[in-house]
């Protein structure tokens, strides 16, 4: 019931008033969050989701999103167990497979944390605006006095936190969440070894901002097989054609990329994680734990469905390219093709 409540707050998106009123109108969701019949009062109070959120820990919710994936992973190589057969005999051998994703960003925090230092910085400044009247009313016009505000607006600005995830076949995992900055790009290695571990190889190809390009990570990813995406070291080819072989390389891993970006978009556009609804640091970690599973079991929902509309576009004869084309192009070639 706890974990359903919170799938559900979170997916459409309410308050937590929002979501109890929700529940008692809706047998759906009341059926949802395992009740043996409709009821028409409410399972329990707004605020048992504060006590939700405290119960279920950051780490409940991470093992839980990792056996989310290793049974989506076990029902694809059940699937694909054939093919994957003689895929391995032709190859001869195990090699680097896939491409692994990785970025940082910040999810802003409604309440600032900690509570003490926003009210510290926020005295800061009502006592800077007055130094600034009293200095202004002066008769002999005095010169303000330094109060260093630029050093003392940044060691006390609350900002929210900031994590780290992984995209895998449109599916996204948190790496790291911190309250204290980090550099992302020291993270890398773990984040393959996170990798191999699930997938149980390394990744074909690593794409990532240019953080964590370092030369360190560079060598270790050379000595491993795997490409990292981004502008080479080395110099660029004399030969014509390799050279723009090479330029359309770095441009279709800046396209990768893009998949990354718009899992960051959709969480802080349609889920919860662009205002952080949670004053305590291991509710704040909860909320952005159950925003990531939400989104994860929607794209393992949608799995079947896409798989349903590419063989009717198959059985009209339509391009598997359809989906990748514009939304009117898209129109165009299915209207030709039920013609």
């Amino acid at each position: 019931m706890a974990l359903g409540a919170l799938i559900i707050k979170e997916k459409l998106g309410l308050s937590d008033m929002e979501t109890v009123e929700q529940i008692k109108e809706g047998s759906y969701l009341q059926y949802f969050i395992d009740l043996e019949s409709f009821q028409y009062e409410a399972p329990f109070d707004a605020s048992m989701l504060t006590h939700f959120r405290k119960r279920l820990k950051h780490a409940d919710l991470t093992a839980l999103q990792e056996e989310l994936l290793q049974r989506h992973l076990e029902e694809d190589r059940r699937k694909a167990k054939g093919k994957e057969q003689d895929d391995d005999d032709a190859d001869g051998g195990s090699t680097n497979k896939g491409k692994l994703i990785v970025d940082a960003t910040c999810a802003p925090a409604d309440i600032a944390y900690p509570t003490d230092i926003g009210l510290l910085n926020e005295a800061r400044e009502k006592t800077e605006k007055i130094i600034d009247e009293l200095c202004a009313m002066h008769p002999e016009g005095i010169n303000r006095p330094r109060t260093y505000h630029r050093t003392a607006r940044k060691d006390f600005l609350a900002v929210g936190m900031k994590l780290s995830i992984s995209v895998v076949d449109d599916l996204s995992m948190p790496e790291r969440m911190s309250w204290n900055a980090y550099n992302e790009g020291c993270d890398l290695v773990r984040d393959i070894g996170r990798y191999r571990e699930r997938y149980g190889h390394y990744p074909e190809s690593g794409h990532a901002d240019k953080i964590y390009r370092t030369l360190a990570n560079r060598m270790w990813c050379k000595d491993r097989g795997i490409r990292l995406s981004g502008v080479p070291l080395e110099r660029p080819p004399k030969d014509i054609e390799k050279n723009r072989a090479r330029r359309r390389q770095i441009r279709e891993d800046e396209g990768i990329r893009n998949a990354v970006k718009g899992k960051f978009s959709q969480a802080k556009r349609w889920y919860g994680l662009g205002r952080v609804m949670a004053r305590l640091v291991e509710s704040s970690l909860s909320v952005v734990s159950i925003t990531f599973l939400v989104m994860n079991l929607d794209r393992l929902l949608a799995s079947p469905i896409l798989r349903l509309f590419a063989r009717l576009l198959s059985e009209l004869g339509v391009s598997e390219n359809v989906l990748l084309w514009p939304s009117s192009r898209a129109a165009i070639e299915c209207r030709w093709a039920m013609a």
